[in-house]
C-alpha cells in the first residue's frame, strides 16, 4: 500500500505543475481516456514485450486498477531495454517500473507547457518541447497519446534507469572517492533537539525527564540538501589523488613563501572545495566556464567572513579543474562529474593591504634638517634614501615629501636617488599591568601573488617650476613599473591604479617599496639638474582577478 499512499502527494505535484494544461486537457473530448486498459494496450504491441512482461511478473498495476487510478506509462521499446533487465530482483524491477509511470493521464498538449513530470519513484523528470519534438528526462517521445481506459501511453527512445539521489550516491562512495565522502559527511553534528523532544514526567530532582529527539546539522548540506528531490544540483567529485594533489600544491606554495602552515589551513582548503564543488542546478560542463556558487553566502561570523574576502574564490572555474569525462552522471536530483585535478585559488592568502609611507618616520618636523636619519630607533634597514646633498624630506598626515637633489645628471641620479619604505603600520599596545600605551612600527606581511597596485602621488611645485609633470619608477620586491603624469591634481584620485595584475615575488614578510625618478626623454618629463619634490601617500595592494591568483 505504500504506492497508494504516494498518490495524494504526487497528484498534487503533477496538477499544481500543469493546472491550466490539465484543465484544457479534460475539457477536450479528443484527449479523454478511453479504449482498452493499459496492460491490454501494451500487449498489442510486440515491441513493448519486455516492459509488459515486467508488469505481469510483478503484478505492479493491480493496486492501481483496483483503486481506479489513472496513470501515464512511458514505455521503452525492446531494443532500448538493457539486456540484464530480466536478471534484476523483483524489488529492482519494481523500482524501474516506478520510474516509467506517472499519476494522472498526461497528454502531449499538457506536456508543451510543463517543465517536469513526477514519476511514482518520486523523481521529477525534466521535459522539453521544441520544433515538434518532446523529451522526458532526455528521452525523445516517439509515439504519443495512446489513450486507454485507465490512462495514457507514450513511447520513448530509451529507458529511464533507476536513480538515487546525489546524497545516496555520495553516501555509498568508496575506494578512490572516500576522502570526499568522509569530508562531507564528517561535518554532520548530532545534537539534542529540545524543541522536538517531549518531557514525559518529572524526575526525583524536579527536572523534566525527556524522551530525546536528536537532529543532525551539516554546514554544507544544510545549504545544499542533496537528498531533496524537489531541487537539482551539480556536484564535482574529486578522487582521493586529486585531493592529495590539492594539498601538495597549496603546501608547496605556502612553504616557498615561508608561511607557517597549520591545521587551520588544510581545513580551509577543504572548506573551499566543499563550498565550490556543489552548485545549484544541473550545469553542463564547458571549457572556460565560471560556475558561481551561492553556498558561501552564509550567515558566517565577521571573523569567518574576513577569511574569505574575495567572493570570486567561491567560483568553480573549469580552466583550473580537470574532469575525467565532460558528460555528467545523472541522478535523481542532479548531475555529477569526477575530478582528477583540483587547483585552489591563492586568492585566499592574497589579501588587500594598505599602508602609508609616513608611518616609518616619527617626529621628523622636530629633527633639525628634517633629514632621513630621523627614522624610528631599530629600523635603520628601512631607511629611505635620497641623494646625499638634498635637503631631506618631511612628513605630514597625507604622506611623505621626497625631495630629489640636483647634483649630477638625471641618468646618474636615478641610480642613486631613491626612497624606500616597507609595508608597516604604527600599532598601539597597552601594558596590562601599568596601563601605559606605547606605539611601535610593525611590519605588515604581504603574500607573494598578483595584485593591482594603487599609490597616491602628487607633484609639489619647487624652485618656481609650476605645472610640473613628473614620472617615477616604482619597485615592489623587485617587480618594477612606471607611473607617469604625476601632477598637482593627481593625489586625491583614489581610483587611480598605478598598475594592474603585478606579480609581487618574495616571501610572507613585509614588502619593500622603492621609488626613483623615472629617466624618460619626453619633453614634459623630468628636467635635468632640477630639484624634484614628490609626495607619496597611501599605498594599496589589492588582489587582482581570481584567474591570476590561481597561479
Amino acid at each position: 500500500m505504500r504506492i497508494l499512499k504516494l498518490i495524494p502527494i504526487l497528484c498534487l505535484v503533477v496538477f499544481s505543475a500543469c493546472k491550466d494544461p490539465m484543465d484544457r486537457y479534460y475539457k477536450d473530448d479528443k484527449y479523454k481516456v478511453g479504449g482498452s486498459p493499459l496492460l491490454e494496450e501494451l500487449k498489442k504491441n510486440p515491441q513493448y514485450s519486455t516492459f509488459t512482461l515486467l508488469l505481469e511478473e510483478t503484478n505492479f498495476l493491480k493496486e492501481f486498477e483496483e483503486a481506479n487510478v489513472i496513470l501515464t506509462i512511458w514505455v521503452p521499446l525492446d531494443d532500448y531495454m538493457p539486456a540484464e533487465v530480466m536478471t534484476l530482483t523483483k524489488e529492482e524491477k519494481i523500482r524501474m517500473l516506478r520510474n516509467h509511470i506517472s499519476l494522472t493521464s498526461i497528454n502531449s498538449e499538457a506536456l508543451k507547457s510543463q517543465r517536469q513530470v513526477a514519476s511514482l519513484s518520486g523523481r521529477f523528470m525534466p521535459t522539453t518541447y521544441s520544433n515538434g519534438i518532446f523529451t522526458v528526462d532526455g528521452a525523445e517521445l516517439l509515439n504519443m497519446d495512446i489513450t486507454c481506459s485507465n490512462g495514457m501511453i507514450h513511447e520513448i527512445s530509451e529507458w529511464f534507469p533507476p536513480r538515487v539521489t546525489l546524497y545516496e550516491y555520495i553516501s555509498n562512495l568508496d575506494g578512490d572517492y572516500s576522502i570526499f565522502r568522509d569530508s562531507l559527511f564528517g561535518r554532520n553534528i548530532v545534537s539534542f533537539d529540545q524543541d522536538s523532544s517531549v518531557a514525559e514526567n518529572v524526575g526525583p530532582d524536579g527536572k523534566p525527564v525527556w524522551v530525546p529527539v536528536y537532529k543532525t546539522t551539516n554546514n554544507i548540506l544544510d545549504y545544499a540538501d542533496l537528498d531533496d528531490i524537489t531541487q537539482t544540483f551539480t556536484v564535482f567529485i574529486p578522487t582521493n589523488e586529486a585531493i592529495a594533489g590539492m594539498y601538495r600544491d597549496m603546501s608547496n606554495y605556502l612553504q616557498e613563501a615561508n608561511y607557517e602552515i597549520t591545521s587551520e589551513d588544510s581545513a580551509r582548503w577543504m572548506d573551499w572545495l566543499m563550498r565550490t564543488c556543489i552548485i545549484n542546478g544541473q550545469r553542463e560542463y564547458e571549457p572556460d566556464m565560471v560556475f558561481s556558487n551561492s553556498l558561501w553566502q552564509r550567515n558566517d561570523s565577521d571573523e569567518e567572513k574576513m577569511k574569505w574576502e574575495t567572493n570570486a574564490m567561491y567560483s568553480f572555474r573549469t580552466n583550473f579543474q580537470e574532469v575525467y569525462d565532460t558528460e555528467p552522471d545523472k541522478y535523481l536530483n542532479g548531475w555529477s562529474y569526477n575530478l582528477n585535478k583540483i587547483r585552489v585559488p591563492k586568492t585566499m592568502y592574497v589579501v588587500t593591504t594598505e599602508f602609508n609611507p609616513y608611518t616609518i618616520r616619527q617626529n621628523t618636523e622636530q629633527t633639525e634638517g628634517s633629514n632621513m636619519a630621523a627614522n624610528p630607533q631599530g629600523l635603520d634597514s628601512w631607511v629611505g634614501h635620497i641623494q646625499s646633498n638634498s635637503s631631506g624630506s618631511r612628513t605630514n598626515p597625507d604622506g611623505v615629501f621626497i625631495q630629489f637633489g640636483r647634483s649630477g645628471m638625471i641618468e646618474d641620479a636615478t641610480e642613486t636617488a631613491y626612497y624606500s619604505y616597507k609595508s608597516a603600520a604604527m600599532v598601539e599596545e597597552e601594558n596590562e599591568l601599568t596601563g601605559e600605551v606605547t606605539s611601535s612600527l610593525q611590519g605588515i606581511p604581504v603574500m607573494p601573488g598578483y595584485y593591482d597596485v594603487i599609490i597616491r602621488f602628487t607633484n609639489e611645485s619647487l624652485d618656481g617650476l609650476a605645472n610640473q609633470t613628473d614620472s617615477v619608477q616604482v619597485s615592489i620586491n623587485g617587480s618594477t613599473f612606471n607611473v607617469r603624469g604625476i601632477t598637482s591634481n593627481t593625489y586625491n584620485r583614489d581610483d587611480r591604479y598605478a598598475i594592474t595584475d603585478l606579480y609581487i615575488p618574495g616571501q610572507y614578510e613585509p614588502a619593500t617599496v622603492e621609488i626613483r625618478l623615472y629617466d624618460a626623454t619626453e619633453t614634459d618629463n623630468v628636467k635635468y639638474r632640477a630639484w624634484r619634490r614628490i609626495r607619496v601617500g597611501l599605498t594599496k595592494l589589492v588582489p587582482t582577478s581570481a584567474d591570476s591568483n590561481y597561479m
